[in-house]
């Protein structure tokens, strides 16, 4: 445990937890005073507890490592998220990335270019937009990417009138969907698994002209900041068009 002392001159801190067997950090955390050590005595059933849990029954402990210090509060979070990226989440037992880090994270070159170089474009088509931000990963294969857009959703009678469903990621189309059916969440072969509670999923595959057409290009506003709905449908009435800043 740190002294008053040590822990006025701490302030803030990022630390990490590391394996005494591998060296590779499990977790990275932040926060003042004692805040490194309480994971020690944590009961809740995460895998960052299972992998202490698993040491101490072989009469180990973690190695906690303090990564920075001498941080303001909101500096100790950014550079929380900065560890967790670099890290890679995969790796760790931590169950979300640090502070912006969906935002201002880890991201490929091409990535950034489509995210804030995206052309503005207006749907004419029936579609279905489905904001995947919560589920999204820099990296995913096209296959997950479509995982995560058809499935599992709270839609209206309007589904059936959508006859392609836009991925969007930061208000950028990722791709588009021919759409065969709408089915009951699990009804249909899935490599996700979840709970079958009322919500739905659909089934279809790329369309090579509306991907062609619409990938990559931008729906700025679409999916308002604050708004937890994922769903909008396509084309926007004119009662309910979309802010994009352009003056008429």
């Amino acid at each position: 445990m740190f002294s008053p002392k040590v822990q006025n001159i701490l302030k803030s801190y990022v630390y990490a937890y590391i394996h005494p067997i591998t060296g590779i950090p499990f977790y990275i955390g932040q926060g003042k005073g004692n805040r490194a050590f309480e994971h020690l005595r944590d009961n809740q059933d995460t895998e960052k507890v299972r992998v202490i849990r698993d040491l101490q029954g072989r009469g180990m402990e973690p190695e906690i490592v303090i990564l920075r210090h001498g941080l303001s509060a909101e500096d100790a979070k950014l550079v929380e998220s900065v560890c967790i990226d670099f890290a890679q989440l995969d790796n760790l037992s931590n169950r979300v990335n640090g502070k912006y880090s969906k935002m201002y994270g880890r991201a490929s070159i091409e990535e950034l270019q489509r995210r804030y170089d995206a052309p503005i474009v207006e749907v004419s088509e029936r579609c279905i937009a489905i904001n995947i931000n919560s589920t999204y990963k820099p990296g995913m294969t096209d296959r997950e990417i479509y995982e995560c857009t058809r499935g599992i959703w709270t839609v209206g009678q309007a589904k059936t009138e959508a006859d392609y469903a836009l991925a969007i990621y930061q208000d950028v189309i990722l791709e588009v969907y021919a759409i065969k059916g709408w089915f009951p969440a699990g009804a249909v072969f899935s490599e996700r698994t979840f709970t079958p509670s009322g919500r739905h999923e659909f089934v279809g595959n790329v369309d090579p002209a509306m991907s062609a057409k619409y990938k990559g290009k931008s729906q700025p506003g679409l999916f308002k900041k604050g708004k937890r709905n994922p769903i909008r449908y396509l084309p926007i009435k004119k009662k309910d068009k979309l802010d994009t800043g352009a003056k008429s």
